[in-house]
C-alpha cells in the first residue's frame, strides 16, 4: 500500500479510490459505483503532492458535487486541484494576450452563490426545498451553503434583534 506521506505508487489509487467511494457510500447513504474512465485518468496523471487524504478529500468533494441519480463521479465532479500538473502554467496564452483579465472560476462561483441566496430567500429558509428547487441533494447544497458561508449570511440578513422584554 501507499506511504501516508505520499503518493509512491500510482498504482494503488484505483483500489484507494474505491476504498474512498465505499467508505462515503456508508457515511452519505449514496450508491456510486465507482469513477467513470476520463476521471479515473484524471487522477492517475494527478503528482498527488499530499498524502492519502488528499485522495480522499478529492472523493468526498466529488460525492458533495454528485446530484441524486448519479451513480458515477465524472470529471466534472472533481475538486479543480485534480487536473494541475507538475508545470503550473498549462494555457495556451498569456492573460497578456487578452485585452481584459476574466477570472472565470470566480465569476461562476458568485453566480452560484447569488442563485443559491436568491433560491434560499424564496424558499423562506428551507434548506430542503431550496435543494430540490435547484436541483440538489440536500447535502450537495449543505456542502455549498457551508462553502460560500450562505447560513450565516441568511440568518443575519434576518436577524431580530432581541427586544428589551428578553434583557
Amino acid at each position: 500500500m501507499l506511504n501516508k506521506k505520499s503518493m509512491q505508487r500510482k498504482s494503488d489509487i484505483p483500489e484507494l479510490a474505491n476504498h474512498f467511494i465505499q467508505h462515503f457510500n456508508n457515511l452519505f447513504g449514496m450508491d456510486v459505483k465507482g469513477i467513470s474512465d476520463p476521471a479515473m485518468q484524471k487522477m492517475m496523471q494527478n503528482h498527488w503532492s499530499g498524502n492519502i487524504r488528499e485522495l480522499e478529500h478529492a472523493i468526498e468533494s466529488a460525492f458533495n458535487m454528485m446530484d441524486g441519480g448519479q451513480d458515477l463521479i465524472q470529471e466534472y465532479h472533481l475538486p479543480a486541484y485534480v487536473f494541475q500538473t507538475k508545470k503550473e502554467e498549462i494555457s495556451l496564452a498569456s492573460p497578456a494576450d487578452f485585452s481584459q483579465e476574466i477570472d472565470l472560476p470566480k465569476m461562476l462561483e458568485e453566480l452560484e452563490r447569488d442563485a443559491i441566496m436568491t433560491m434560499l430567500d424564496k424558499c423562506q429558509g428551507n434548506v430542503s426545498k431550496t435543494a430540490e428547487a435547484l436541483g440538489l441533494r440536500r447535502q450537495a447544497l449543505q456542502y455549498k451553503l457551508d462553502k460560500y458561508n450562505i447560513q450565516r449570511v441568511f440568518i443575519q440578513k434576518n436577524k431580530v434583534e432581541p427586544s428589551s422584554d428578553y434583557i
